[in-house]
């Protein structure tokens, strides 16, 4: 009787490797394009990865003396104004914001068992890929 059991046994576990090797690559599919895009260069990956809305700002960075002044207690306009005076430049710096991605009960829920959820609605009728929500 073992013996029977020791006929299936190849199958059943190849069939069960195939099951968790076909998982694996579905999961690791927006990484991999991501990967695919950013390291090796491929344009068509990059157009496979679903795109964030988001906005760019440009701020002003206190130098070193300009920081010392915040510390203790001027406002940052304040502090950039003074270091300039003293000679001081302060830097520009590009801050990209992401816009915030609302998720409902039910898709932060799939979100976490780890299943991909469908676009969620962003603001005036726009659609943002929700691959990678941030949850709030």
């Amino acid at each position: 009787m073992s013996n029977t059991y020791h006929r299936r046994l190849p199958f059943v576990l190849g069939a069960a490797l195939l099951v968790i090797a076909n998982h694996a690559s579905a999961v690791a599919g927006d990484g991999q394009s991501v990967y695919r895009c950013r390291v090796l260069g491929e344009s068509a990956a990059c157009a496979a990865i679903p795109q964030n809305p988001s906005e760019s700002q440009i701020e002003l960075v206190p130098g070193p003396r300009g920081r010392h002044l915040v510390f203790l207690g001027r406002s940052v306009e304040q502090a950039i104004a003074e270091a300039r005076a003293s000679g001081e430049e302060p830097t520009l710096r590009i801050v990209v914001r992401e816009t915030p991605t609302h998720l409902s009960g039910a898709e932060a829920h799939e979100r976490y068992l780890g299943n991909k959820t469908p676009a969620v609605a962003v603001g005036n009728g726009e659609t943002a890929s929700s691959a990678n929500p941030k949850v709030q």
